[in-house]
């Protein structure tokens, strides 16, 4: 018997100790965001649906180079479109935030980009 509750203490122990764990990774990771993070700006080359959710193939600009690379996003009719993304400085092809609500006005696109991008989404002046 002494075994058995044993065994039922556990797994809500386990649970928690992995709930933990994940909040950790979580907020590690916004903090990266925060500390590491450039906002720049991606063409839609390819929208796939699945039941799951969605992923984007998208060309992010940065320091003069177009990365290919793939958002955990849903978008649609967002194919050839651009909008703002952000990406780790030290990584951009690793990990994107897709901003889907926020495409890119013509002035942003029809000025040169900076090299290092912007630290929030920029608007138009």
């Amino acid at each position: 018997m002494v075994e058995s509750r044993r065994e039922g203490q556990a797994k809500p122990f386990l649970i928690s100790i992995i709930v933990i764990g994940l909040a950790i990774v979580v907020l590690v990771g916004r903090s990266n965001f925060r500390k590491y993070g450039a906002v720049t700006v991606a063409q839609v080359i390819k929208a796939e649906g699945a039941a799951e959710g969605g992923s984007l193939h998208i060309v992010v600009f940065f320091r003069g180079q177009k990365i290919k690379t793939i958002a955990n996003a849903m978008c649609r009719l967002c194919e050839g479109k651009y909008f703002f993304v952000k990406i780790l400085r030290n990584n951009p092809h690793k990990s994107v935030i897709f901003y889907d609500d926020n495409p890119v006005p013509t002035c942003i696109l029809d000025s040169p980009l900076p090299e290092e991008g912007w630290k929030e989404i920029p608007i138009c002046e």
